[in-house]
C-alpha cells in the first residue's frame, strides 16, 4: 500500500509527472473493491477511524480470505489508523446481515 496516498499529491520516481493522490477513503475505496466478488464498498470516517462496509455478492471463502488479507495490510502499513471492517453478503437479507 503507497504511503503516497496521505499527500496532496503523487510525483513519478523521474520527478517528470505529478498526479493528485487520493484521499484515504478513496484509496481504501478502491484498493478493497479490486478484489473479485466485492459489490460495493462504503467507507466513513470519524477523525482517524475508518469504518469500510464491504458488501460481497459471493461469501464463498476465497473472497473472504482475499480481504482478510487486505485488512491486514491495511493493519500493518498505517498503524496509527483505527479501521473497522464488516463484510456483508449482498445475498442474506439485511436482518441476517445485522451486526448485533
Amino acid at each position: 500500500i503507497p504511503v503516497a496516498c496521505m499527500s496532496s499529491t503523487v510525483a513519478f520516481p523521474n520527478g517528470s509527472t505529478v498526479l493528485p493522490a487520493l484521499d484515504m477513503a478513496e484509496f481504501i475505496m478502491a484498493d478493497i473493491s479490486s478484489v473479485n466478488g466485492v459489490r460495493d464498498v462504503r467507507v466513513s470516517q470519524d477523525r482517524d477511524r475508518f469504518t469500510v462496509e464491504v458488501v460481497l455478492s459471493s461469501f464463498e471463502k476465497d473472497v473472504r480470505r482475499k480481504l482478510y488479507s487486505k485488512q491486514r495490510e491495511f493493519y500493518r502499513e498505517f498503524p496509527h489508523t483505527s479501521f473497522y471492517f464488516y463484510l456483508v453478503d449482498a445475498s442474506r437479507s439485511a436482518i441476517d446481515n445485522a451486526v448485533v
